[in-house]
């Protein structure tokens, strides 16, 4: 998949083999079991390592997490979410504290979005809060990272140019 972004939430599940991945114009490589996420416009782009390589992907609004009502989690999590004071962590693996428990809503998440049975869709919403509440519990919910203004620039440099050439050229 080539460099994009979009305003949102991507994760991204290594089911076998590996994966080179691009976050704002920095090289990753994930393995069987590792999930990168990436959060509402940022610059990603991934590529399979070999043919083998299998990878699951959800793709969502992150506003299908915000509450009408302003409750303590909507105020100190999903809010500050929203308002790209917090982020998501962009690589967990195995290893890492808390996996588990972030890892079995997601899969739970996949699974059910992919099925489809009666009723999936409040069941897929439900998993997503599970797993955003995971992330969180387990710290992978975090302020947005200080990217010194050069970085900021060569992204934001190359998002304009993009877009520049998509609206007047593009076909």
């Amino acid at each position: 998949v080539e460099r994009h972004w979009h305003a949102k939430v991507e994760a991204i599940l290594v089911r076998k083999g590996r994966l080179s991945l691009e976050l704002n114009l920095e090289e990753h490589v994930l393995a069987e079991g590792d999930i990168g996420i990436f959060n509402s416009g940022e610059l990603h782009q991934i590529e399979g390592q070999g043919p083998d390589t299998v990878h699951d992907v959800l793709l969502f609004d992150p506003y299908i997490l915000d509450f009408s009502y302003p409750d303590e989690w909507q105020e100190e999590k999903i809010g500050p979410f929203l308002d790209h004071r917090l982020r998501l962590a962009a690589i967990l693996r195995p290893s890492d504290p808390g996996y588990e428990q972030v890892y079995d809503p997601l899969v739970r998440l996949l699974e059910t979005g992919l099925d489809q049975k009666a009723g999936w869709y409040i069941q897929c919403e439900l998993c997503l809060l599970e797993w955003f509440a995971a992330l969180a519990e387990m710290g992978y919910l975090l302020p947005d990272r200080e990217q010194s203004g050069a970085e900021l620039r060569k992204v934001e440099r190359y998002k304009t140019v993009v877009s520049y050439i998509e609206e007047h050229y593009g076909g």
